[in-house]
């Protein structure tokens, strides 16, 4: 009888782990399949953009729509990185209120980006660039619908409910590409329309995904003061964070586009493409991981956040370099494939850039970790290493060597952003022990002149 309750209490811990790891490689799989449909299908209709538009055309869509990851880098820092960190922690008993109390919020940003992209069509056309002026317009109809979808992707995240996330993404890439196929034949493809009709599917998808999740939007007026000010006190640096990581994949399409052409801006997002599977995957990942170890940070510290982390960054990284190695034999094949006969100035670029992406997605486990310490300002500190040496190096670069100066940059730039977030997270975890002793002596210090 011992034995067997000895046998018990051996197993069982075993047979829970074994659980553990099941759910957590079942959730893991769910959120690449969700990334997965979304990258593939957003990667789907940037190739057969390229192939559909005009060079100028295509270039118009890629610098336009750098500007709204722009803009939507503030979205993700005010509204969906805190979403994501909050929602498990400090609103953990009242989820639905706080995403009602979120949705609110979104309704007055889509408000200020639709007027904001009106206002840079404005301009643009007045300077007498009529193909961005458009696609701009496009994205002042289009935005507000991608990042609801956006959100409510996060939300289901929060639930642990990737399961959710998959349906919903399988649904809007049948709607992007279905939608973007008949415009085509009908010969009305353009990027406005493109944005336009981004933007429509997301809105449907984004209110399918809410309705199932029942946030409450009527008792969530109650929360929005406190929404409002948790969302700044965490946003505010995850805001400089955002900006300055938009630097490195987005700045180049300005700094080629003014120094190449508006086709070399075309050909640098058609380098671009190849990255997203890498980054979209882990950002997926992200999403799932965020939140947990978030929690995780909240009850266990700091430190117990350490050996999760270096995993999240191999497997990361891991991705990353077999994603390089496939291309490294495979660059003329993809590139005949995806672009047939366009952008051949480009591929023998693809390595480099691949490269930068393989130190991007590393620095994304640092980076993980940091934000579930809620230490967004190390975040930004890390990132804007990056930046500044993107900028810095990167106009002089393309000045002097054109495209392969921008990927060089852009690459070398990552490479910093990559150590920069290791040495910050590093430093910060050790530093953990000495706050929490130092705390702990001011409580006794408190107590005793109390007494």
């Amino acid at each position: 009888m011992i034995v067997e309750i000895v046998g018990q209490r051996l197993v069982a811990p075993a047979a829970a782990s074994s659980s553990i790891w099941k759910l957590w490689i079942r959730r893991g799989a769910l959120a690449i399949a969700d990334q997965g449909l979304m990258s593939g299908s957003n990667f789907l209709l940037s190739i057969l953009l390229a192939r559909w538009l005009a060079p100028e055309g295509y270039g118009a869509y890629a610098l336009a729509f750098s500007i709204f990851f722009f803009l939507s880098s503030v979205h993700q820092a005010l509204l969906l990185e805190p979403m994501s960190v909050l929602a498990t922690s400090k609103f953990s008993d009242c989820r639905r209120q706080y995403a009602g109390a979120v949705i609110w919020l979104h309704a007055a940003f889509s408000a200020f980006a639709a007027l904001a992209f009106v206002a840079a069509a404005w301009i643009v056309a007045i300077a007498g660039n009529r193909n961005l002026a458009s696609a701009l317009l496009g994205l002042a109809v289009g935005a507000p619908g991608i990042l609801f979808f956006w959100l409510a992707r996060v939300a289901c995240y929060v639930e642990t409910a990737p399961e959710k996330a998959v349906r919903g993404a399988a649904l809007y890439s049948a709607l992007i590409l279905g939608g973007a196929w008949g415009l085509a034949h009908q010969s009305r493809i353009s990027p406005a329309s493109a944005f336009v009709l981004m933007g429509v599917a997301g809105s449907i998808v984004a209110l399918a995904l809410l309705s199932k999740l029942r946030p409450a939007l009527g008792d969530a007026r109650s929360l929005l003061r406190q929404a409002v000010s948790s969302h700044w006190n965490y946003g505010r640096w995850a805001l400089g964070s955002s900006l300055v990581t938009w630097v490195p994949g987005n700045i180049f399409y300005s700094i080629v586009g003014g120094f190449v052409g508006i086709g070399g801006a075309g050909s640098f997002r058609a380098l671009m493409n190849l990255i997203y599977p890498v980054t979209h995957s882990a950002s997926a990942l992200s999403l799932l991981f965020q939140p947990r170890l978030s929690a995780l940070a909240s009850t266990s510290g700091p430190r117990a956040t350490a050996r999760l982390v270096a995993h999240i960054g191999a497997l990361y990284a891991g991705g990353g370099l077999l994603w390089l190695a496939f291309a490294a034999f495979e660059t003329q094949r993809l590139w005949r494939i995806l672009y047939h006969d366009k952008f051949q100035d480009a591929s023998h670029l693809l390595i480099w850039m691949l490269a930068g992406c393989v130190f991007q997605v590393a620095a994304y486990g640092p980076a993980i970790g940091l934000r579930a310490l809620q230490a967004p300002r190390l975040v930004f500190y890390a990132y804007s290493i990056s930046a500044t040496a993107c900028i810095a190096a990167g106009i002089p670069a393309t000045r002097i060597w054109g495209l392969a100066g921008a990927v060089g940059a852009y690459s070398g730039a990552l490479l910093l952003g990559c150590f920069a977030a290791l040495f910050l997270y590093s430093r910060r975890v050790r530093q953990a022990p000495e706050e929490a002793r130092a705390a702990t002596a001011e409580i006794r210090s408190l107590v005793a002149e109390a007494r």
